[in-house]
């Protein structure tokens, strides 16, 4: 778990604490195994400080700003900039999603702990430690970010409960499957697996998340029921006499059948999409803006990985979001909004306030009206040569490439895969 520190700080450092304290709770039972783990920790952990010192060594002069200064823009970022640190929506399908796995969870081990085989005592207690952190985190967002410490913002403890979001369906899985004697049980299982794969299938445009909430909470407590003989189901339930080996059965046929169809999907996305693995190499439009030596500006509404694309820098794509993670790129960032978006860092305007972010209607008609010796001298102050944008954006600059449309890789769900019209326009 060591080297998972070197991949995300934040994450890596959240399994870490969360396995340790699970380790505490469960020291009776585990004391030898967190020895051996520790020994495999250190070495994950001797990695990662070889890969920052490295980092360090062959990166550029990072700059310094006073601790101060750092605080303020982790604060001003968590407070107008970050969707990820506002405050949640409570009604949220993850959210709900969260507290469902939490409840399930702190139910087996508070009151099933007889009921669930032994090994599972220390998963359960670690998920436990999570959810209880995750949902104290998720707290904490409907309170001034300025309260608490800056580095508690940063690293948004409300993402504890993505562990038990995760853990469920293995957890859920793997109890059920130890009651392969248990005839209902076995059926619950089956109606969990197959509802759970039709939905993932063949899910709605839209509001989805709702049917996978359903069938997360009445596959989990009929569980409970089921473990417990509340109402005295289960002997209801025998009447019907069924044999416990059909559903367990057609359970684990569900199951191969899943892996087969996902390889099968695995595949057949390898053969179609793989001549769209595109770059400077073998796509002209990237070629261009490869041949340009300097940073590309992108349009605030791509989430696009433009560098994997044509190798080369690009402004502005994630820099907002890490101000919270690398704050002595706070200086830089404002210099950006101001000049290039026209927007106060620590005093946005009300509409970059309700969206969180750039406002793009507000940038769109900024851009467009901006003239082409403007944009020259924003090219010689941060280095920009090209600028990329959705067709709809009529810049007063030269257009070196496009129209063209594709369909690209984006971080933006609602933009990935789906096919739309690209320019590409000439700075300097």
């Amino acid at each position: 778990m060591g080297i998972s520190l070197s991949i995300h700080p934040a994450i890596g450092g959240f399994l870490c604490l969360t396995l340790f304290l699970g380790f505490c709770w469960s020291y009776k039972s585990h004391l030898s195994s967190f020895f051996v783990a520790l020994k495999y920790f250190f070495l994950g952990t001797l990695l990662t400080a070889l890969s920052f010192y490295f980092y360090s060594e062959f990166s550029e002069q990072i700059p310094v700003i006073s601790d101060s200064l750092a605080a303020d823009y982790r604060y001003i970022s968590a407070k107008y900039w970050s969707h990820h640190r506002g405050p949640i929506s409570t009604l949220s399908i993850g959210i709900l999603i969260g507290i469902v796995s939490f409840l399930f969870i702190s139910i087996l081990i508070l009151f099933f702990k007889e009921n669930v085989p032994e090994h599972t005592h220390f998963p359960l207690r670690v998920l436990m430690v999570a959810g209880t952190i995750g949902l104290v985190g998720c707290l904490t967002t409907f309170f001034p970010p300025d309260i608490f410490h800056p580095l508690v913002t940063a690293v948004m403890p409300s993402r504890w409960l993505n562990i038990d979001i995760i853990g469920f369906i293995p957890l859920f899985v793997g109890i059920s499957g130890w009651y392969k004697k248990n005839t209902w049980v076995q059926v619950n299982l089956v109606i969990f697996i197959s509802v759970l794969a039709l939905i993932l299938t063949f899910h709605p445009p839209s509001n989805w998340g709702r049917f996978v909430l359903g069938i997360l909470i009445f596959s989990s407590f009929s569980l409970i029921i089921l473990l417990k003989n509340l109402f005295g189901i289960v002997n209801l339930l025998n009447r019907l006499q069924f044999n416990a080996n059909s559903p367990r059965k057609l359970a684990l046929t569900i199951l191969f059948l899943i892996s087969i169809g996902m390889g099968g999907e695995s595949i057949n996305a390898w053969g179609t999409h793989k001549a769209r693995l595109l770059n400077w190499n073998n796509d002209p439009m990237f070629k261009k803006m490869h041949e340009k030596q300097g940073y590309i500006l992108l349009d605030p509404r791509l989430a696009l990985p433009i560098q994997l694309y044509t190798q080369k820098p690009v402004l502005f794509a994630s820099s907002l979001s890490s101000v919270s993670y690398i704050p002595v790129i706070g200086p830089l960032v404002e210099s950006i909004m101001k000049d290039i978006f026209n927007e106060d860092l620590f005093n946005p305007s009300e509409e970059a306030k309700k969206s969180r972010g750039i406002p793009v209607d507000i940038v769109k008609s900024l851009w467009e009206t901006r003239t082409a010796g403007e944009w020259k001298k924003i090219g010689e102050n941060f280095g920009i040569v090209t600028i990329i944008t959705f067709s709809d954006w009529k810049l007063q600059l030269p257009i070196i490439y496009g129209p063209e449309k594709k369909s690209l890789n984006s971080l933006n769900t609602t933009h990935h895969n789906t096919i739309k019209e690209y320019l590409i326009y000439q700075v300097s």
